[in-house]
């Protein structure tokens, strides 16, 4: 898939799964009910570094299964189921992270319209910013996980 096709498809699922949301909050509960959809989204600092941090045995495990031989079956199968629960795992972060994207996004089109008076760039800036960090995120694992999946692995002598 191109780049400019996967971004696109990132931003159409992240608004799906994460404005959508937003905006279903505010028109059923007003802001209160938004505040605490948004909040209950977000995760907070030391769980947002151990979600980043289960990429890290996901990638190590890649490599084993790549560069390193297998020789009996039982190591072939041991590296395969590991690395499906490993692949499982990232397919629930990678939703969070849309989730996440989409509901960055949300929040200042939301601001915009329901209560202009109180609009600030800055803090509006600040939401974009992060919803294009996350959202970049987003891209980059949808790339990385078809380019991992991709390619054959050395298997046995």
């Amino acid at each position: 898939m191109k780049s400019s096709a996967r971004l696109l498809q990132e931003i159409l699922v992240s608004a799906a799964l994460g404005a959508t949301p937003i905006f279903i909050a505010y028109k059923a509960g007003g802001v209160d009910l938004t505040d605490k959809v948004f909040s209950g989204a977000l995760p907070s600092e030391p769980i947002i570094w151990y979600l980043i941090g289960l990429v890290v045995p996901y990638v190590a495990l890649v490599f084993v299964d790549w560069f390193f031989l297998k020789r009996s079956d039982g190591q072939r199968n041991v590296i395969a189921f590991l690395r499906s629960v490993l692949k499982e795992v990232g397919t629930a972060l990678h939703a969070l992270w849309r989730v996440l994207a989409g509901a960055f996004f949300a929040i200042p089109i939301l601001w915009a319209i329901a209560e202009p008076e109180t609009f600030h760039i800055a803090k509006v800036a600040t939401f974009l910013w992060v919803g294009a960090i996350v959202l970049a995120e987003c891209w980059a694992f949808s790339w990385a996980i078809s380019f991992l999946e991709r390619y054959p692995r050395v298997r046995s002598l």
